[in-house]
C-alpha cells in the first residue's frame, strides 16, 4: 500500500448525481491527477478503479504492479498505478493513491457498470453522511468529531452535577447491535454517527424529563452471517463507561464496516442473545438494561441447520427458549429491547410476543432512511 497524505481538510460537502436510474448510485467529480472524472462512490470498494480510457486521460502510463481486482460482476487480474493527487470537491486532497484498471472487456459486457469507482478506502480519517434530500455528501474528519464527543463528555458530567432532581437517578447500560453487512453501505454511515451522538443526546432528553443518569454504559455488536462471513460474523466490544472513555468508544464505531452478509437474513436473533448475555449493571440505583438494534433485513430462524464450525454452542435452540431468556436472564422492571427493523421475520413477533418492546418499522430495502434520529432518541429516551 502507497502513502497517502491529506492536506488537513477537516469537512467538506460536495454534491452528487444519480445516473442509471439507480438512487443508490451516486456519482461525484473527483479530480485525479487535477483532471475532473465523474466517479461512483461505492463504499464496498477496495480500491479507485478506473477504466482504461480515464486511466490514459490522466496521464498514467506505467504500472506499479498486478493484482485481483474483485468487484459484483467477478474477480479479475488487473494492473495497478500510481495517481500523483487526488482531491474531492476541488479541496480535500491526498497524494500518491494507489489505483486499479477495471478490464475494458467487463464494461463492454455489462454497461451497468461502464464506470470509474471511487474507493473511499483512502478516508481513514474522516466519516461521511449522505444527504438524499440535498443530494450530498458530507465528509468529517474523525479528528473533529472525538474533539465534539469530549466537549460533550463534560457539558454531561457539569449538567449531570448540577442537576436537581427528586431521587430519580438511573444506572444505564445500553447494547446496540448493528447490522454490519454489505446491504447496509447506504446508510451505515448514519447509524454510525446516530450511535456516536447516542451519549449526550439522549442524556439531554433525559435531563428535559427531570432524570438524571448516574452512570452510562455503552457496549457495541456488529452482527453479520455465521453461515457466509467466518470471524467477521460478529464483533463485539466490552462495555465502555461515558463520557470517560469516550475515545475509545468512538475508535470502535468509528472502525465499523460494511461487508459480507452473502443471503438476505441475518442473525440479529443470535446478536439479541449475545447481547443478553452481557455483564449488566448491578448498582443499586434504579437500573434500566436497553438493547437496541438497527438492521434493514430479516433474521436467520435459530433452528437453522447445519450449523458452521464458529456458531456459538450455547445458543438458543429456537425463537420460544430465546423468549424463555428474555424473560427469565433479563431483569423483568430494567430491561427494554428497541428495535429499528423493517417489517419481517422476526421483528413483528418479538414486538407483539415480548414485553417492554419499542418497534420502530422500516420498509423492507430501504434501510432506515425514513427514521429519523431524533425519533430514535426520543424512543431510547422513553424507555429509561
Amino acid at each position: 500500500m502507497l502513502p497517502v497524505h491529506r492536506n488537513g481538510v477537516k469537512n467538506l460537502t460536495v454534491p452528487f448525481r444519480n445516473i442509471f436510474g439507480y438512487p443508490s448510485m451516486k456519482f461525484i467529480t473527483v479530480y485525479l491527477n487535477n483532471i475532473p472524472v465523474e466517479m461512483l462512490f461505492d463504499t464496498g470498494a477496495s480500491v479507485i478503479a478506473l477504466r482504461e480510457e480515464t486511466v490514459k486521460t490522466i496521464g498514467i502510463s506505467e504500472w506499479i504492479g498486478e493484482a485481483k481486482l474483485c468487484m459484483v460482476y467477478g474477480d479479475f487480474e488487473t494492473k495497478i498505478f500510481n495517481i500523483h493527487s487526488v482531491r474531492l470537491g476541488g479541496n480535500m486532497g491526498f497524494k500518491d493513491v494507489r489505483g486499479s484498471v477495471i478490464p475494458q472487456h467487463n464494461t463492454q459486457n455489462n454497461k451497468l457498470f461502464d464506470c470509474d469507482i471511487f474507493s473511499p478506502s483512502i478516508l481513514i480519517d474522516y466519516n461521511w453522511h449522505v444527504n438524499e434530500s440535498n443530494k450530498t455528501i458530507t465528509f468529517s474528519s474523525k479528528e473533529t468529531i472525538n474533539e465534539t464527543l469530549k466537549k460533550e463528555g463534560s457539558i454531561m458530567e457539569s449538567n449531570q452535577s448540577n442537576l436537581q432532581t427528586s431521587g430519580m437517578s438511573y444506572a444505564v447500560d445500553m447494547v446496540f447491535c448493528i447490522d454490519g453487512t454489505g446491504s447496509m453501505g447506504p446508510i451505515i454511515n448514519g447509524v454510525k454517527q446516530a450511535v456516536k451522538d447516542f451519549p449526550q443526546s439522549v442524556i439531554s432528553s433525559l435531563e428535559k424529563k427531570g432524570k438524571l443518569i448516574d452512570t452510562l454504559r455503552i457496549k457495541v455488536i456488529v452482527f453479520r452471517d455465521y453461515y457466509c462471513d467466518g470471524d467477521k460474523s460478529m464483533e463485539i466490544s466490552d462495555f465502555f463507561v461515558l463520557p470517560q472513555e469516550v475515545d475509545s468508544f468512538a475508535e470502535f464505531v468509528t472502525r465499523i464496516t460494511v461487508d459480507g452478509g452473502g443471503d438476505e437474513p441475518e442473525n440479529g436473533l443470535e446478536a439479541i442473545s449475545l447481547a443478553m448475555d452481557s455483564s449488566w449493571t448491578k448498582a443499586t440505583t434504579k437500573q434500566r438494561h436497553i438493547i437496541v438494534v438497527w438492521t434493514d433485513a430479516s433474521a436467520h430462524q435459530l433452528e437453522k441447520a447445519p450449523k458452521p464450525q464458529n456458531y456459538p454452542a450455547d445458543m438458543a435452540k429456537d425463537l420460544n427458549e430465546l423468549s424463555d431468556k428474555w424473560y427469565q436472564r433479563m431483569s423483568g422492571p430494567a430491561k427494554r429491547l428497541v428495535l429499528f427493523a423493517p417489517d419481517a421475520y422476526p421483528w413483528g413477533t418479538l414486538s407483539s410476543d415480548w414485553e417492554n418492546v419499542a418497534y420502530h418499522a422500516s420498509k423492507a430495502g430501504q434501510g432506515l432512511q425514513e427514521i429519523s434520529i431524533e425519533e430514535i432518541v426520543e424512543s431510547i429516551a422513553s424507555s429509561v
